[in-house]
């Protein structure tokens, strides 16, 4: 049975609240209805383009409890796998702590930062790492691009936070909720999204265009946008959501490196 009461479990109970206290300030943000999306016909291609007009700003201190949980979330791990160490060495040592590795000749370079690691341990973190082919990913194997692991996410997230800059928030499109309907159509007019954009989005920046085919048409064009809150230009993951990133963040570490762990306490 879980120590709830360890120093890790609580590291990250104390993230969950950080992610609260950022959900209920997104929630407020939205209600004052900060941006809206505006549209246009290019008179030139016949397009749909549709642009962000920004009313408000995401607050600047968002930066600071998206640090917060994302050190934590890190420390976390760092502080059970240093306890894993501690068990099995004596002495104790002193920078142990959890790996997340690009390429494998990085790992092997770093590999004595795991040490004092019984050996199942250690093989386990390897098992876990980005560059492997086939990675445990929320439970089920996969193929994974090492870029796109929850591992390195966290750890670019976490070495930037701490030796660059806090992580500011933007605006960006949430790709999986765009439609695009018409209506009165002639019959042989349709429509194909042309062009989305995938960075943090500033006021009247141009966020998708849609190509009406023949472009003289004259159609009627419903349209619909989910804006989200993104991490911003300079981040390691420009433009990716930042709620649906910490809420992967969070269960990639407590349902999948800690069952892992755990057991070797």
């Amino acid at each position: 049975m879980a120590d709830t009461n360890a120093p890790w479990w609580l590291r990250l109970d104390w993230a969950d609240r950080c992610f609260d206290d950022l959900k209920a300030s997104v929630e407020a943000f939205g209600k004052r209805h900060p941006c809206e999306v505006l549209s246009n016909r290019d008179l030139e291609t016949g397009d749909y383009v549709f642009r962000l007009k920004v009313h408000e700003e995401p607050p600047l201190d968002w930066g600071f409890l998206i640090g917060d949980f994302i050190n934590n979330v890190r420390c976390a791990v760092d502080n059970l796998v240093w306890e894993i160490a501690r068990r099995n060495a004596d002495p104790p040592p002193d920078r142990t702590q959890f790996l997340a590795c690009f390429d494998h000749a990085t790992f092997e370079k770093r590999r004595h930062s795991l040490a004092g690691l019984p050996d199942a341990a250690f093989y386990t973190i390897k098992m876990v790492q980005p560059y492997q082919d086939r990675y445990a990913y929320w439970g089920q194997w996969r193929q994974v691009n090492p870029a796109e692991s929850p591992a390195y996410i966290l750890e670019r997230l976490w070495n930037w936070d701490k030796h660059r800059a806090s992580h500011p928030a933007f605006f960006a499109l949430g790709r999986e909720t765009v439609w695009f309907n018409l209506h009165t159509v002639p019959e042989e007019a349709s429509i194909e999204p042309h062009s989305f954009n995938v960075e943090p989005l500033h006021d009247n920046d141009e966020i998708a265009r849609a190509r009406v085919i023949p472009n003289d048409a004259r159609v009627d064009l419903d349209a619909n946008f989910t804006i989200e809150i993104g991490f911003g230009e300079r981040s390691p993951i420009p433009g990716a959501p930042v709620m649906q990133t910490l809420i992967e963040l969070r269960r990639f570490v407590r349902e999948e490196v800690f069952p892992l762990l755990v057991p070797f306490l």
